[in-house]
């Protein structure tokens, strides 16, 4: 399975050709999907810009959600050996951010397996 988070666009305008992308418009819907089917998420693609906002009206962000995974991944224990996030944000701020969490927590969380 796959997840594509992303408010406006399609997997097809980021370059997915196949059509086994779920979309997730927002940060709760991806967090459903992920405590769902975490154990069959194959890949993760984040937009960073994702129009959503917390019960307080606070901004979350793609990014936000890296950060909401590792620490889901890190408290139940997950396999990741298989898992594969992308970026496909317009944001490149964003887009680093989200890729240089996700690699340091990924790189951490397998040397303490």
């Amino acid at each position: 399975m796959k997840i594509y988070l992303d408010d406006i666009r399609n997997p097809h305008q980021s370059g997915y050709k196949d059509s086994d992308w779920i979309v997730c418009k927002n940060d709760k819907t991806f967090k459903d999907m992920f405590e769902s089917f975490g154990s069959i998420i194959t890949h993760i693609s984040f937009d960073h810009d994702i129009d959503s906002y917390n019960d307080d009206g606070a901004e979350v962000t793609g990014y936000d959600c890296v950060k909401w995974l590792c620490d889901y991944i890190q408290d139940n224990n997950l396999d990741i050996s298989n898992l594969i996030l992308n970026f496909h944000t317009a944001n490149p701020v964003g887009k680093e951010n989200m890729a240089s969490y996700w690699s340091n927590f990924k790189e951490n969380y397998e040397r303490s397996k």
